[in-house]
């Protein structure tokens, strides 16, 4: 026979309060995505000053991060286009204020 556990509503009550008073958890590591992100205006200076992608790839892997050239151009570029979008979603929303404004 299984018994179904049972909870007072006195306890569920402390635990929501123990529960909201919980900070947000940081965490030690982050996603390859987040990481170049970071990392986004240094790379993009190490590659204008002629570094290629595979030694930028070779130069973290030495730091133990290990993410491929083709990975970091990928996530670079999206992060670029990113950007690209929200500031043109802005433009046009000035924009747009700007002829309302007329």
């Amino acid at each position: 026979m299984n018994k179904q556990q049972r909870i007072s509503k006195p306890k569920i009550s402390k635990a929501i309060d123990v529960l909201k008073e919980l900070d947000k958890k940081e965490l030690d590591d982050v996603n390859a995505r987040k990481a170049i992100k970071n990392m986004y205006r240094q790379i993009q200076h190490v590659l204008k000053l002629g570094y290629t992608y595979s030694e930028v790839s070779e130069t973290l892997a030495g730091l133990d991060i290990n993410i491929s050239s083709q990975r970091i151009k990928y996530f670079l570029a999206d992060i670029r286009n990113s950007k690209n979008q929200k500031s043109q979603s802005k433009n046009k929303v000035d924009n747009k204020s700007t002829e309302d404004d007329c």
